[in-house]
């Protein structure tokens, strides 16, 4: 039987830090305004930060007003190489 702790853990894992940025002026939110939210995806993580900006009228905004990204994630540079590279 997992112990309390054990069980905490495993679900702070399952939750990442997001940040959700305003690609282009909605209502009363300017371009750049972004909020920093802890969700399990991204589609929970736009809805905290529609919930944190306390305007209801957001959920009818079209989803590219909005850019989302994860804390801390870093793309890996994509290398060309060729078989004959050897």
């Amino acid at each position: 039987m997992k112990s309390f702790r054990q069980y905490n853990e495993e679900l702070a894992e399952a939750v990442d830090n997001w940040v959700v940025t305003v690609a282009k002026p909605v209502n009363k939110l300017k371009k750049g305004a972004e909020q920093k939210v802890k969700a399990r995806s991204a589609f929970e993580a736009i809805n905290k930060a529609m919930k944190l900006w306390g305007d209801p009228a957001l959920k009818a905004a079209p989803m590219n007003s909005f850019s989302i990204q994860k804390e801390g994630f870093r793309p890996v540079p994509m290398f060309e190489t060729s078989i004959n590279d050897k």
